[in-house]
C-alpha cells in the first residue's frame, strides 16, 4: 500500500453559494498518515488519511473553525456556510509525476 507521508502543498478552493472562493495555500506535513495545520484564515484542520489501495485514498478532515475569520466560513452539508466544526469525508485520486505525488478530488 502506497505511504503519503510527508509535506505538501495544499491548495484549496470553497465553493459557496456558487461563487468560487480560493482559500489559500497552506503547506502540511502528512505523518503517519495525519495531519495538524492552521489555514490562512485561522481554521484547525486535523485530517486522516487512509490508503484504499495504490490509485485512491480516503481523507476524514474535521475543520473547526471557532477562532477563524468569518468572512470566509466553510460550507456546511447544506452547501451554505457555517460557523460551527465541519467534518469532511471524501476520496481522493492519487496520481504521480516522478517522486512528486499529488492528491486531488472534491470534498
Amino acid at each position: 500500500m502506497i505511504s503519503i507521508d510527508g509535506t505538501y502543498r495544499l491548495e484549496h478552493i470553497a465553493t459557496l453559494d456558487n461563487a468560487a472562493d480560493k482559500r489559500g495555500m497552506d503547506m502540511i506535513e502528512i505523518k503517519n498518515g495525519e495531519a495538524h495545520f492552521t489555514d490562512d484564515y485561522g481554521c484547525v484542520w486535523d485530517t486522516i488519511y487512509t490508503p484504499i489501495d495504490d490509485d485512491h485514498i480516503k481523507m476524514v478532515a474535521h475543520a473547526d473553525q471557532t477562532n477563524a475569520d468569518l468572512d470566509h466560513p466553510l460550507a456546511g452539508e447544506s452547501g451554505r456556510a457555517s460557523a460551527k466544526p465541519i467534518t469532511y469525508e471524501c476520496v481522493l485520486k492519487i496520481s504521480r509525476k516522478g517522486d512528486d505525488i499529488r492528491m486531488s478530488g472534491h470534498i
